[in-house]
């Protein structure tokens, strides 16, 4: 059965994510979306009558499903594998962009507030989003409900700012750095086997 070839709107909410997280708010371009995506000139109005705002509301929105599917595929698994596939996701774009790319939705948080308020709502949304769902998988994998809310909101906080750390620094070892002390804080919150 042939692959599915994603249709141009889905392109194009991509293209967004990849120039939102390389380059922020500013470096999200119609011009480059549209020849990221190979998308016809056209369709940029057709699929986003909102324009810009719409595109990478859009955009964060697609981030921000595309970890909670990760987070969800979880299920059942000891929370510190939880903690490990979150922070291995975050990872892989932070490194298989040659550290140039890093989360798109924190770009929109920090950029949008001069030119699209509306954007911080709803990149809000998606952090509460993630929080929800880790902490649920944290609770499920076995650590104790208040405990697995509080680990959730560290885990994101810590692999957001371990993103900007590596980052800045040109060198993924903060990143690194930082994933095993998560680990290390969810195997201590985690029960001890019988």
């Amino acid at each position: 059965m042939p692959e599915h070839t994603p249709g141009p709107r889905t392109r194009m909410v991509r293209g967004a994510a990849d120039l939102l997280a390389r380059g922020g708010l500013g470096g999200t371009s119609f011009r480059e979306v549209l020849q990221r995506s190979s998308a016809p000139r056209g369709s940029v109005y057709h699929h986003f009558p909102g324009g810009k705002q719409e595109l990478v509301a859009a955009a964060v929105n697609h981030v921000g499903d595309s970890l909670i599917a990760i987070i969800d595929g979880q299920a059942g698994r000891a929370a510190d594998d939880v903690v490990a596939a979150v922070a291995a996701a975050m990872r892989h774009t932070l490194a298989s962009s040659g550290l140039a790319a890093g989360c798109a939705v924190a770009a929109a948080t920090v950029d949008a507030a001069s030119e699209f308020p509306g954007l911080t709502d709803v990149a809000s949304g998606v952090f509460r989003a993630w929080q929800a769902h880790l902490a649920a998988a944290l609770h499920a994998g076995g650590i104790a409900r208040p405990r697995a809310d509080t680990l959730a909101v560290t885990v994101i906080a810590a692999l957001e700012g371990a993103i900007i750390l590596s980052r800045a620094r040109h060198d993924i070892t903060a990143y690194d750095h930082v994933t095993r002390e998560l680990l290390a804080a969810t195997r201590t919150a985690m029960p001890d086997p019988a």
